[in-house]
């Protein structure tokens, strides 16, 4: 409740605010970019929108401080071939292996996914919940199995990418939230 004694429905006070701290931290990264680079994506609506308190406690302190600082390029690895924008008919399989996940499949769309150093990433962890069965994951893009391709678009232009992922080790300390809660999360993100 605020003080009129409406309740809040925009992000927490201290989600805005980090969120205007990144916007601020990107503008001064980008004056001082070179030319060749793409502007860095603004992580501010991301971060607002998955401040939830669950998403808070679950993120690691240091992901948490390189979003603010804007040192980290994130690519979002949601859309698959043959699936649309139909998160729940997604194919990328993650494997417990003990301490970590193997990740296979494919994503594609992935704008600036050439650049990116991470890429958050929605992938099957069991087959048999369509919703249920999503985790979110955070996955260092230059991992080994990691492939990027590039998209080419009509007018010879390359910010489309296409990204394998061939056993690609995945920490579990990496998961957003408990394993199967993915696809809440990913719907915090459209």
């Amino acid at each position: 409740m605020n003080a009129a004694g409406r309740r809040r429905t925009g992000p927490s006070r201290t989600a805005a605010r980090a969120g205007r701290r990144c916007s601020a931290i990107c503008s001064r990264r980008n004056a001082r970019s070179p030319a060749r680079l793409p502007p860095a994506p603004r992580p501010s609506a991301w971060w607002r929108r998955s401040s939830t308190p669950t998403a808070a406690r679950r993120r690691s302190g240091s992901t948490c401080r390189r979003i603010l600082r804007g040192d980290t390029f994130w690519g979002q690895g949601f859309s698959e071939p043959n699936a649309g924008s139909d998160l729940a008919s997604l194919r990328t399989r993650a494997e417990r292996d003990g301490d970590h996940y193997i990740v296979n499949g494919q994503k594609t769309w992935t704008t600036e996914g050439h650049y990116a150093d991470w890429l958050f990433c929605l992938v099957r962890t069991d087959p048999s919940k369509p919703q249920r069965g999503i985790s979110f994951l955070l996955v260092d893009a230059r991992s080994p199995g990691i492939t990027i391709r590039p998209i080419i678009s009509i007018d010879d232009a390359h910010s489309l990418n296409e990204v394998f992922f061939d056993d690609v080790r995945v920490p579990v300390a990496n998961r957003i939230g408990e394993e199967g809660q993915g696809w809440s999360f990913g719907k915090l993100l459209l």
